[in-house]
């Protein structure tokens, strides 16, 4: 699968990969993914468009017309 973005958490124990099906999020130490997150459309990143909170709490994808927030605990996602 292709991977558009690629970000470490702040405590750095996640990956979060951006790619065409979504986000998974791995075990940055193993490699195992730990959760998956998507979106419910199709959204093409900037370059630079996938960070995350100070607090490792969400992740913030950044397209050409918005940001989305998603919780990576909860799994949920939203178009701010």
């Amino acid at each position: 699968s292709f991977v558009s973005s690629a970000v470490l958490s702040p405590d750095a124990s996640t990956l979060a990969l951006a790619g065409q099906q979504g986000f998974v999020l791995l075990d940055a130490a193993t490699g195992k993914e730990k959760g998956t997150l998507a979106l419910n459309r199709f959204i093409s990143l900037r370059q630079d468009g996938l960070h995350y909170s100070a607090d490792g709490k969400r992740l913030l994808a950044v397209d050409y017309n918005s940001v989305h927030v998603l919780d990576v605990a909860g799994g949920a996602a939203r178009q701010a």
